[in-house]
Formats: C-alpha cells, sequence, structure tokens
C-alpha cells in the first residue's frame, strides 16, 4: 500500500465503522453459530453416500482485519461501509470434486433456516486471475430483542485444487508485490489445477449401492451390532478426540497444526464397505474388519510435526490404561 495520509476526516470514518462493527458483533456472531449448524446438517447429509467434503472453516472477521480493509478501500477512494460488508461471517466448504460443489449448492439452497439473496459461480466464469470458486451470499435470521435480524454472510464452495490455487495467489497477490511474472506463473497454475480437476471430475465414478429387500436382509445383523456397539464407540471417540486436543494445544502457538477433525463412521457407510468385502466378515468380528468405524485427521504444516504429533499420540494412548 502506497503512503497514505490518516487526516482527522478518515480517522473519524475508521472509528465509526468500527463502533458498527462492535455494536453488531453479539449478532454476528451468533449468526455464525447458527450457519456453522445449518451447513453441518448439509455436509451430513451431502456425505451420506462419500466423505465428498474435505474440509470445513468458519470464521468471523477480527476486529484488525475488518479496520484493515476498510482502510485499504478508503486509500483506493471507496466508499465501502460496515453495512456493505457481507463477508463478516464467512464459511469455506471444500470439496473433491466440481460436482460435488453444485451438490452441496443446490442442498444450501432448500435449507429452510437461510436465504440466498446473490450467486457468483466463478467456476464456470473464472475470475481474470485465474480463481474460481462459487459464492453465495446468504441471509441469517437471528432472534433478539427488537425482533428478527438479518445478518448477511458468505459461503464459498471449492474443490481441494481451487483451494490450493486460492491460498497460493492470496499470498502472492494480496499479501505481497505480484510482478507481471508472478502474473504469468499463477495464470500457468491455475490452468494446470483446473485440467486436474477436470480429469478427477471425469476418471472416477462413484457408484451408489443398490439397496434390494436381500441386502437390507443380510446386512440387518451388522447394524444390530453397531446399535450394541454405538455407546462403546462414542466413549473411545471422546476419549481419542480428548488426547489430541490436549497435543494440539501444544502446538498452536506455532501454529504447526492446521486442521483437525474427527467422526464415527455412518451406519450406511459401514454397510457399503462390509458389501464391498464381499460380506465375508461376520457381526462379531466387525470391529477386527472395519478398523476405520473411528476416523481422525490432523493436518500439520510439515512432515516432521506430523511424525512429532503422530509419536507423542502414541505415547499417550501407549500409558492410558482402559
Amino acid at each position: 500500500m502506497s503512503k497514505f495520509n490518516l487526516n482527522d476526516e478518515i480517522c473519524e470514518r475508521l472509528l465509526s465503522e468500527l463502533s458498527s462493527y462492535t455494536l453488531n458483533e453479539e449478532y454476528t456472531q451468533a449468526a455464525l453459530k447458527k450457519l456453522k449448524g445449518v451447513l453441518e446438517s448439509i455436509v451430513v447429509k451431502s456425505n451420506e453416500q462419500e466423505d465428498r467434503v474435505a474440509y470445513k472453516d468458519y470464521r468471523h472477521k477480527s476486529r484488525p482485519s475488518f479496520v484493515y480493509k476498510i482502510f485499504k478501500n478508503i486509500s483506493k477512494n471507496n466508499n465501502l461501509t460496515y453495512d456493505d460488508m457481507h463477508d463478516i461471517v464467512g464459511t469455506r466448504l471444500t470439496c473433491l470434486t466440481i460436482s460435488d460443489v453444485y451438490r452441496v449448492r443446490d442442498l444450501i439452497k432448500e435449507n429452510s433456516d437461510i436465504k440466498v439473496i446473490e450467486e457468483k459461480d466463478y467456476i464456470a466464469n473464472p475470475k481474470k486471475s485465474g480463481y474460481k470458486s462459487y459464492h453465495m451470499i446468504v441471509e441469517v435470521p437471528i432472534e433478539t430483542e427488537e425482533g428478527i435480524k438479518r445478518i448477511k454472510s458468505e459461503i464459498q464452495l471449492r474443490t481441494i485444487l481451487m483451494d490450493i490455487y486460492a491460498r497460493e495467489e492470496h499470498k502472492i497477490r494480496y499479501k505481497g508485490h505480484c510482478t507481471p511474472e508472478d502474473g504469468v506463473i499463477l495464470e500457468r497454475l491455475s490452468n494446470s489445477l483446473s485440467l486436474y480437476d477436470w480429469i478427477f471430475e471425469n476418471s472416477f465414478e462413484y457408484d451408489k449401492i443398490e439397496k434390494d429387500k436381500s441386502s437390507e436382509e443380510s446386512l440387518k445383523s451388522y447394524r444390530d451390532t453397531f446399535d450394541l456397539l454405538s455407546g462403546l464407540y462414542g466413549d473411545l471417540h471422546d476419549k481419542f478426540e480428548g488426547f489430541i486436543k490436549d497435543l494440539i494445544d501444544n502446538y498452536d502457538g506455532n501454529k504447526d497444526v492446521l486442521h483437525f477433525e474427527s467422526r464415527i463412521k455412518p451406519i450406511e457407510s459401514i454397510k457399503r464397505k462390509i458389501i464391498k468385502k464381499g460380506l465375508h466378515c461376520t457381526a462379531e468380528d466387525m470391529l477386527y474388519n472395519i478398523n476405520d468405524v473411528l476416523g481422525f485427521k490432523v493436518v500439520c504444516t510439515d512432515l516432521a510435526t506430523a511424525k512429532d504429533f503422530t509419536k507423542k499420540l502414541i505415547e499417550k494412548i501407549n500409558s492410558t490404561e482402559y
């Protein structure tokens, strides 16, 4: 950013916009909580057949980030105000394929708890920079003492490869100084990743398992066993999740752990896996034949951190009595 004269008028405007941010913070935090609940249910619905949503990010724009955005627009002679911003509350769902992006989009549009007011398809119509993503502006109704308040929020939907490009572009173009040479590199990166997105989209078919009467009868014992063991799965899940979160607290200061999520495999997913195995395992041996009923994912910044984290987790597990 070039040198900019921070005069009294600009200071007053910054303080006024920051005041609006503070006065509405309780509402925007509530909107984030509600929107997260809505999207989590949509992700569960989308993942009924396969785990089609890889990452979920939810964030509330911080005060420094908000002030910086206002200041940057003032420096460009833009009259951006708090009321113009629709990304104080922001969410991003990163999917496996392009068709998954549109499938999740449709589920969002069908949900009655939020209202879609604007859509921008940067996948079908990429930005000149090569950026691709699907943006949705939604209204999240929040109950307040004064009545219903509708908070605008932004949802971004993209594939993993689109996300790689977006992060790299943001780092180069917005956090640094993008030279013409950098622009050429970014264009090539966008084209390459788009090609692989297309290959991935068209090279694999995710077959749905046909549910007929015979398969349902064959799998009844597995469902019954799963129901009996669900309490045990829940207890083990909570215990291991606690182990991992305690370890993550030791890394957060250096931001060495980027992402963590956990899950208990749904019964429908277990049934599909049993079918793929040819129904060779008995219900009683299910725990031994399906070793990912409980799943945990920890994404670290580098391989050394991942190895150290794994080592400490194993030590913690081995030293715990069950």
